[in-house]
């Protein structure tokens, strides 16, 4: 048995810690900007005051079924979808190279936002 499947709650700053805990259906809490919520048991934190109330939801929430994990998984890895495969050997088609480059501009978007805030 896991650590993880041990645990009641698991609180993550980044890393797959919270990822393997969301795919076992535990309550997760992440201190930063993590694709880890897109799972039905996870929360990112806001306000360091908050952290009680959340753990207290968190620790309440009923378990997700199977299917939400398997939905949620597949949102999480949906935006690694859009990239190549790493075979340069072979010629790109058109939409690769599109979403290549929609993966680039939205990673541009992304960090210019980050430091505007």
């Amino acid at each position: 048995m896991s650590i993880w499947e041990k645990s009641d709650l698991v609180v993550s700053i980044q890393g797959t810690m919270g990822l393997e805990a969301a795919l076992l259906g535990k309550p997760v809490i992440v201190l930063g900007d993590s694709p880890v919520t897109l799972f039905p048991t996870a929360a990112r934190i806001g306000e360091l005051s908050e952290l009680p109330a959340l753990v207290r939801r968190q620790l309440a929430l009923t378990p997700p079924s199977r299917q939400q994990i398997v939905d949620a998984y597949a949102d999480y890895l949906s935006v690694f979808a859009p990239a190549v495969y790493n075979d340069w050997m072979r010629p790109r088609t058109e939409t690769e190279i599109e979403r290549l480059s929609a993966m680039f501009r939205g990673l541009i978007k992304y960090e210019q936002a980050r430091v505007v805030t």
